[in-house]
């Protein structure tokens, strides 16, 4: 006589949206700090109290998000929280070298690069707006005016004309609040259950499994 065994398989479940809620606050909160002036961290503004925020929040945190994310097979998370936290991990770390006199400033060199810098942010931004278009349209239009401020950005600083600089910062600025209504309005969602803030959903995805781990019993 043959006995059949019965298996048990425990699924841990993490919720999807809490990289984003992470990432979104933080990137947030540096965007609003580094632009709020409109005239970007560097040769203007060479105030230490700025770069640990911009190693940390914009770097590290972003990357961990990104990371987190992948590991939760979020795509769109990922490439966002990725691209944005290397730019702003690689900028924080440029930053402390100009500060500190490690490296000579060259204004027009500091200008083109971030120029050049600033266009596949805008590719990896834009392509995630018509991404998020599907899921959440809060993140779209987010990630819309961060791609709308990163392009413009590309424009003044490879021209180098301040006053489109200047406009890229606000625009940048206004990314910032959308990015803390977007994360809000999630959080809010995750706490309550229900949508407190409308994001515009399309496709709910409360949370993903990791692969499943098989224990026989």
């Amino acid at each position: 006589m043959e006995t059949s065994r019965t298996e048990d398989v425990w699924v841990r479940i993490s919720p999807a949206d809490a990289p984003s809620i992470l990432g979104m606050f933080t990137l947030g909160a540096i965007l609003f700090l580094v632009c709020a002036p409109a005239g970007w961290y560097g040769p203007s503004l060479q105030s230490h109290v700025y770069v640990l925020p911009i190693v940390l929040f914009g770097g590290l945190v972003q990357l961990v998000a990104g990371f987190w994310a992948m590991r939760n097979r979020d795509s769109l998370a990922t490439a966002i929280h990725g691209i944005w936290g290397f730019f702003w991990l690689s900028y924080g770390i440029l930053s402390i070298f100009f500060a500190t006199n490690i490296l000579p400033l060259n204004p027009l060199a500091y200008s083109t690069s971030l120029g050049y810098w600033s266009i596949p942010l805008a590719i990896v931004t834009w392509a995630g707006a018509a991404t998020a278009m599907r899921t959440n349209v809060a993140m779209s239009v987010f990630l819309t005016i961060l791609g709308l401020g990163s392009t413009v950005s590309v424009v003044g600083f490879l021209a180098g004309a301040p006053g489109v600089i200047h406009a890229a910062g606000w625009i940048l600025v206004a990314a910032a609040f959308a990015a803390w209504y977007t994360a809000a309005a999630m959080l809010l969602e995750w706490g309550f259950d229900y949508a407190v803030l409308p994001i515009g959903r399309r496709r709910l995805i409360h949370a993903q499994a990791e692969a499943p781990v098989v224990e026989p019993r």
